[in-house]
């Protein structure tokens, strides 16, 4: 029932859509959380990332910070009635230390980061002259909300500290860059209006729990 209700109201916003052909210039093959990924990157929507698992043989949409599943129709275009964002994690407490010292990573130069996110530690390379950004990925782990304090660019590696071991493991590595000319449709409108409903359904049940 709940997947009618969208899908009649995403019909209902056809009339209005914003329909945009958006290019993916980069794609980028990680290694995340030992698990082989390839995403592509748009210049001019560092917001919309495409993500195929090829371990798990899956593809997930990131948009604002929020994941989904997706799969594409004849003519390209994402199927809407498809798509159902990941919910929120609890709001995080974090502090962020850029360090002057550049490093070198996998022969990028790469600006690092110390990031304390709800008492977990991060250490993140960001290589900040390349066209390629995908670090909306990196403020949504780590719960950076205003989005500014980490510079726009590539991913290059993530550690995370492991207690246990008491040493940075890797979580996130660049193993390779290379240029695309990967196309796909996108309604921006129905995007944000699945993501806002979302949004609306997690505060509603943070509501809940309050009063329980």
């Amino acid at each position: 029932m709940r997947k009618i209700k969208l899908l009649f109201l995403l019909i209902s916003l056809t009339a209005f859509s914003q329909t945009k052909k958006i290019v993916f210039e980069y794609e980028a093959k990680y290694t995340l959380d030992n698990k082989e990924t390839l995403w592509s990157i748009s210049k001019k929507n560092p917001k919309l990332i495409l993500i195929k698992n090829i371990t798990f043989k899956k593809d997930f949409l990131y948009y604002q910070g929020k994941t989904s599943t997706y799969n594409l129709n004849e003519n390209n275009e994402i199927i809407y009635d498809q798509i159902e964002f990941g919910s929120d994690k609890k709001k995080k407490e974090i502090k962020i230390t850029k360090y002057e010292k550049k490093e070198i990573i996998n022969k990028l130069v790469c600006s690092k980061y110390e990031i304390n996110s709800n008492n977990i530690l991060f250490e993140v390379f960001i290589n900040d002259n390349n066209k390629a950004n995908n670090i909306t990925y990196i403020n949504s782990l780590i719960g950076n909300e205003n989005n500014k304090e980490i510079t726009p660019g590539l991913i290059v590696k993530v550690n995370i500290y492991s207690k246990t071991k008491q040493e940075f493991r890797p979580f996130m590595i660049l193993q390779e860059l290379s240029r695309i000319n990967k196309t796909i449709i996108v309604d921006f409108k129905k995007l944000d209006f699945i993501l806002s409903r979302s949004n609306r359904e997690q505060e509603t049940n943070a509501i809940k729990e309050i009063i329980k």
